[in-house]
């Protein structure tokens, strides 16, 4: 069956097509999301709070699909030792035209209100200036 139309692994070793990069189960939403923007002309990380509890990943998608290309986006699950009533994730979008007019819009996820603001990756270690 070499060379058939049915072969679902035939790249022909052109090299052309671009990996999709895996992301391990271990990073965080944020870290996925950052991760997500590197390399990527006009992607833009937005951090989403606000969220209902029974919001997910693909809320998030189904949302911001209108924006751009969803290059990625999650939810975070994660307490930290307090009763959540709401709850925050990030997405990147491939943006044309800038951040601006995801930014004006008034975003409404499962009913809910939610804040939408442009990520600011944090380095993971403090750089010292001189």
């Amino acid at each position: 069956a070499v060379g058939t139309d049915d072969d679902q692994d035939a790249s022909g070793g052109a090299g052309s097509e671009i990996a999709v990069d895996v992301q391990p189960a271990e990073l965080s939403p944020r870290e996925a999301a950052e991760r997500a923007v590197e390399g990527v002309e006009g992607a833009v990380c937005f951090f989403v709070s606000n969220l209902p509890l029974e919001a997910g990943d693909a809320d998030l998608e189904e949302h911001f699909c209108e924006f751009g290309e969803i290059l990625q986006a999650r939810v975070s699950q994660g307490t930290r030792g307090k009763k959540r009533t709401s709850t925050i994730g990030w997405v990147t979008v491939v943006l044309a035209e800038g951040p601006e007019a995801l930014l004006e819009a008034t975003h409404e996820i499962l009913g809910a209100v939610v804040d939408v603001k442009v990520h600011e990756q944090t380095p993971s270690q403090p750089q010292k200036r001189s």
